[in-house]
């Protein structure tokens, strides 16, 4: 249990810093196509933030229940 729920911190802050990084890059070539900066961190924090820990505690489940199979399937054998 103490795996699973380090599995699911981990991917919550992962897909956050890619969440966060995707924001910056969106803003940056708006930047160079527009000569204007429009960057709000309160509303990108909070985006990010909901897609990382919606996406993330997806993703350590799944990652948990695939690698529970695969020791159940290498156990059975």
């Amino acid at each position: 249990m103490n795996t699973l729920i380090i599995l699911i911190i981990r991917c919550i802050i992962c897909i956050f810093i890619l969440a966060m990084a995707g924001c910056l890059l969106g803003r940056l070539m708006v930047f160079f196509k527009t000569n204007a900066l429009f960057f709000d961190w309160g509303k990108d924090v909070f985006y990010s933030l909901k897609v990382g820990v919606s996406a993330g505690t997806l993703a350590g489940f799944g990652i948990w229940i695939k690698v529970k199979l695969q020791q159940k399937k290498e156990d059975g054998k």
